[in-house]
């Protein structure tokens, strides 16, 4: 079974990736709030992948991500974003990040609010 760190600086975005990947029977070695934490993590716990979000405070996913790939302490990273700037994406592919999952977040339209 594939062993995951989930990294997110939002703590309800972090438990519903944590979820949405165990109800797949993933096993989620743990969670980290910011990229200083989950290089902490990786050399603890080791995982295969590693599922980043790319804005966070203190480091940001992209610094943790090359670090994590220069010493090796992970299969791979994947960022998981709401950003799909052109310049995110060339400097995940320069410093070897396995996949990037550009999140788009709609509002409802008025027609959808009205039958809440």
């Amino acid at each position: 079974m594939e062993r995951i760190l989930v990294v997110d600086d939002e703590p309800i975005t972090r438990m519903d990736i944590s979820e949405i990947l165990k109800e797949a029977n993933y096993n989620v070695v743990g969670e980290a709030k910011d990229g200083y934490e989950a290089i902490e993590k990786c050399e603890q716990y080791k995982p295969d992948f590693v599922i980043m979000d790319v804005k966070m405070p203190l480091l940001d996913g992209l610094k943790a991500a090359k670090v994590i790939n220069e010493k090796k302490l992970s299969r791979g990273v994947v960022l998981l974003t709401a950003y799909s700037n052109k310049e995110f994406i060339e400097e995940a592919k320069k410093i070897g990040i396995i996949g990037y999952i550009c999140l788009l977040y709609t509002s409802p339209s008025p027609r959808d609010r009205t039958r809440s």
